[in-house]
């Protein structure tokens, strides 16, 4: 949406600041996570769940970069992937590809209902839709590849949009939800028993030091 001429993500605007601290001093942890986006948050929290000390670190604000102007759906079915993974991959690469995306969308719908997490996350279906011959024929080989990979895609003539749509793939129960009410939830359960939270804080340089053999 747009305010005053300026674009503004809704899942940003409909959300409270985060106050987290920034890093005043040293801390020790096992696994320091530089960025609180979608991919931070939930590896630090499947990290504290694995029994690790995290650090998650955000120079700004947690969920406010690319994640918080994200298109919120999540799904395995990404425009036109698939026949192109299997020419330029294989066909098992391009399973295992389809198969990961699956499982990632059960497993965030697990964590979700463990958390008992309000992000108004719904299961729906997703499509990939052509508005003209070549694109149908494109559409075509994506459902082909798609469904000799396992997927349990479909083909359908028409999709409830306001384009003239001559032909989609469909992929069933996928998903969509409220990223930054998601990321909140998930940043709040990390901090204590020596995990830590920090926003505003910029991380410049990593350094490494050699293990002896």
């Amino acid at each position: 949406m747009a305010r005053n001429g300026r674009h503004v993500s809704y899942w940003i605007d409909s959300t409270l600041p985060s106050t987290y601290p920034a890093l005043s001093q040293d801390v020790t942890v096992d696994v320091a996570i530089v960025g609180a986006g979608l991919a931070g948050v939930i590896t630090a929290k499947l990290l504290k769940q694995a029994g690790k000390t995290v650090a998650l670190i955000e120079a700004d604000r947690i969920g406010q970069g690319t994640s918080g102007h994200t298109t919120a759906k999540v799904s395995a079915l990404q425009q036109l992937i698939y026949a192109d993974l299997i020419a330029h991959h294989g066909t098992e690469k391009a399973r295992l590809y389809g198969e990961s995306n699956q499982a990632a969308i059960a497993r965030l719908a697990e964590l979700i209902a463990a958390e008992n997490i309000d992000c108004n996350f719904e299961r729906k279906a997703n499509y990939t839709f052509a508005t003209d011959q070549a694109g149908l024929e494109q559409i075509k080989d994506e459902l082909e590849a798609a469904q000799g990979l396992g997927l349990p895609a479909t083909f359908v003539e028409s999709v409830d949009l306001p384009l003239a749509v001559i032909g989609a793939i469909m992929l069933p129960d996928q998903a969509q939800f409220h990223p930054r009410k998601f990321m909140l939830a998930i940043a709040a359960t990390l901090p204590g028993n020596g995990s830590h939270v920090f926003e505003q804080t910029r991380v410049d340089t990593v350094k490494t030091t050699a293990l002896a053999a």
